[in-house]
């Protein structure tokens, strides 16, 4: 049987790997936390786009994912917000290569909206 120490010992490792899985399991939250390794502050939830293109685009994606019955079409739906995501992700991985900061808060908030959309 375990000590109480090695027992809290245990918890407390099973509780950071548990975290570290949800961080990366999720784009949106992987990115958060790459932002904040670097100093950088994510930008809040409430904080939104001056990008109506954009925004437009997910909205419309949303409201095709929701209005569909034909799962032919869903997946393919999926599929084009996965590309959207994963473009993202790799302006976002470049961004902070460069260190181009503004950059990479702009995509991390991106990341939010597009994550939002099967969410």
């Amino acid at each position: 049987m375990k000590s109480k120490t090695e027992q809290e010992y245990s918890g407390e490792y099973a509780r950071r790997v548990n975290l570290a899985y949800e961080i990366l399991r999720s784009p949106f939250r992987r990115a958060s936390y790459l932002m904040e390794l670097h100093g950088l502050t994510p930008a809040p939830e409430n904080q939104t786009i001056d990008d109506p293109a954009f925004l437009m685009s997910v909205m419309e994606l949303r409201e095709r994912i929701q209005d569909t019955d034909d799962r032919a079409e869903l997946h393919e739906l999926l599929i084009e917000q996965q590309a959207e995501q994963d473009a993202l992700l790799d302006r976002f991985g470049r961004a902070l290569d460069e260190e181009d900061w503004d950059t990479a808060k702009d995509c991390g908030t991106r990341l939010r909206y597009v994550q939002r959309v099967i969410n």
